[in-house]
């Protein structure tokens, strides 16, 4: 009897701590505290399921609806440390955009683990995004069932639109006014993928908004994103009136914050935009603006 105790005791301790891993581990993300700093990884959290651990988000998650009873921290590019360790976080998690350097080393220094992932400027750059988080969050299938479903209905949305279609992108960049998008940035990375061209491919990021750059791109489409004022504004503006676009009726305002979020969404937001790109023109919706002088 006592053979066959020493036999077993062992194997029945041995099995008893494999069992007891996955629940330590499970423990210890469950008593996680995320702050999430990008509206993208947000989305994705909650979209694998772990939506509980967040404790704060940042201005630029908005969706789902259960972040907006959470406490804000703030934009992600001008975060400060008082307003993140308020929160007893035990992780920030956040991109290669957050700052500035000298918060982040201070919450560094103040002991608090940030994981700085690369934000995402492709459907590639995506999934990748969304693997890496789930395998921080010990989601792993759950990432990658998520990131093949976004793949398949991305590939969906590709291939759609005129491929010699000219488009310009604006944004609305706060006291620095209407900026233009060149190469190199999300908007761009958005017209690329479903195969139309930038007109403003002579430069990189943003760039003001100026008379001789819109008269000179002449696009056939134009988006403009967060643009203060409604459409009919933008028609009656002294250079985009007189575009191709304007003539035509196809100016058309975005008001999304998710269509520069590359996240768990980026399938809704290339549907959407091959749904404008494809709109007919609408001569009337011109008809009303104010003659050239």
């Amino acid at each position: 009897m006592l053979t066959n105790y020493r036999t077993l005791c062992p194997r029945l301790m041995a099995g008893a701590v494999l069992l007891c891993l996955p629940m330590v581990s499970l423990t210890a993300w469950t008593a996680e505290r995320i702050v999430v700093a990008d509206g993208a990884l947000t989305e994705i959290v909650y979209a694998l399921g772990a939506g509980e651990r967040i404790v704060g988000v940042d201005t630029t998650s908005g969706y789902p609806a259960q972040t907006q009873a959470l406490p804000n921290i703030g934009y992600l590019r001008a975060l400060s440390a008082e307003g993140v360790l308020s929160l007893n976080p035990t992780l920030l998690l956040t991109t290669n955009e957050a700052g500035p350097p000298a918060v982040l080393q201070q919450l560094r220094g103040a002991g608090l683990r940030i994981e700085q992932l690369e934000a995402p400027y492709s459907l590639t750059g995506t999934l990748e995004l969304i693997e890496e988080v789930g395998a921080l969050l010990g989601r792993t299938s759950e990432a990658q069932a998520l990131s093949n479903e976004l793949a398949d209905n991305v590939s969906q949305q590709l291939g759609q639109v005129e491929e010699d279609l000219r488009v310009m992108f604006l944004l609305h960049a706060g006291g620095q006014g209407v900026m233009a998008s060149g190469t190199h940035t999300r908007a761009d990375a958005l017209l690329t993928m479903v195969g139309v061209k930038n007109v403003n491919d002579g430069f990189e990021g943003f760039r003001p908004l100026t008379s001789e750059g819109v008269l000179q791109g002449d696009p056939d489409v134009i988006l403009a994103f967060h643009v203060q004022g409604n459409t009919r504004d933008l028609y009656n503006h002294p250079a985009l009136r007189l575009t191709r676009a304007a003539r035509e009726g196809r100016i058309h305002v975005l008001d999304k914050p998710q269509w520069l979020q590359f996240g768990p969404r980026l399938d809704e937001t290339l549907n959407e935009l091959t749904h404008l790109l494809n709109t007919p023109e609408r001569p009337h919706m011109a008809a009303g603006r104010a003659s050239p002088p």
